[in-house]
């Protein structure tokens, strides 16, 4: 598939083609910001790019990918030989050290059309630190005409030594003035359903601002999934269920996306602690939350945020991922003693 920058991509897009023009792109480019913003896109993009015949031949007549030479042909079926992608092989699992072994070893090799080679790492906090270690390697012995591409939303989790040999490039959360109308186009054309306006936008702040993952949540109705769990959340600080059903049921859901949400209610909670006339962050279960922020002790939000921030570190990992959310449920309840009496 070929991509073309997003809107909100665009001034970044071109500081990168003048570093290219100008003969500045360095051998290692590290990606971060936030979740469904489209850095991998962004990357994918930059590497048909540089691998793209018609863009090499004249690179002031093209910005993108120009779709049609033999190159960007290959990089639609996903067969350039000089274009690799390194992902873990499948959901929930690890960039393995060989894979960053054939990485070494493919960058090793002649780039076969003359252009260079390209290698997308993604996402790079996936590495163990077997392949981390062995990523560093080849990071500090560049081969020529190559380009290493990172790709995180987690830069903290990377060896800092990593993190020293990329240069970093900054992915900022769209404006929603940028994020809406592109959000509202996609949805609209996608889908024959319609849903209004509100539910777009609620959609997008429940995204933290990613319009890729608030289209993801349009799409799979995200909405009707985080009221219920939401709803068992409060059920379960006011004692009416208790936490080992709750974490059985939200372990069979996308843990993923439930770890972010949770984070993004305990924030609210703790905003709403400073100021109680906080607007309403999607339009889902304020009502419910701006009642237990009133009965839960500002400290016990803070060390839930901590033990948040923890699990969903271990969830990442190959934990029992029921036993996770038993303990950090049971730790809510410890910490949120003074329970709302609704």
């Amino acid at each position: 598939m070929m991509f073309k920058p997003y809107p909100w991509h665009e001034p970044l897009w071109q500081q990168l083609l003048a570093r290219i023009r100008g003969g500045t792109l360095p051998h290692a480019l590290l990606f971060t910001g936030g979740n469904g913003i489209g850095k991998r896109d962004f990357a994918i993009q930059l590497g048909q790019l540089l691998l793209c015949e018609t863009y090499q031949a004249d690179p002031a007549a093209h910005t993108i990918p120009c779709g049609h030479c033999q190159a960007c042909a290959l990089n639609k079926a996903a067969t350039h030989p000089d274009f690799k992608m390194v992902e873990p092989e499948s959901a929930g699992k690890i960039i393995s050290v060989d894979q960053i072994r054939e990485l070494a070893a493919y960058l090793g090799l002649k780039s076969h059309y003359g252009l260079g080679q390209v290698a997308i790492i993604h996402p790079a906090e996936k590495m163990n630190k077997f392949a981390a270690n062995s990523l560093l390697k080849t990071l500090e012995e560049p081969t020529a005409d190559s380009l290493i591409i990172l790709v995180t939303s987690q830069p903290s989790a990377l060896l800092p030594t990593i993190r020293s040999r990329c240069q970093q490039v900054v992915f900022q959360q769209p404006a929603e003035d940028d994020a809406l109308p592109w959000l509202r186009e996609n949805w609209l054309r996608d889908n024959a359903a319609r849903r209004d306006d509100a539910d777009i936008r609620a959609m997008l702040h429940l995204a933290n601002g990613g319009p890729l993952e608030a289209l993801s949540y349009l799409h799979n109705n995200s909405r009707t999934l985080v009221e219920a769990l939401l709803k068992s959340f409060i059920n379960l600080t006011l004692g009416h269920a208790d936490p080992v059903t709750v974490a059985k049921a939200w372990a069979e859901t996308d843990v993923g996306s439930l770890s972010k949400w949770l984070i993004l209610w305990t924030c609210y909670m703790i905003r709403l602690k400073y100021d109680a006339q906080q607007p309403d962050i999607y339009s889902v279960g304020e009502h419910s939350l701006k009642k237990l922020a009133t009965a839960v002790d500002l400290v016990a939000l803070f060390r839930f945020l901590d033990k948040l921030t923890e699990t969903r570190r271990l969830l990442d990992s190959q934990a029992n991922t029921q036993l996770l959310l038993e303990d950090l449920l049971i730790s809510w309840l410890q910490l949120s003693s003074n329970r709302s009496k609704q």
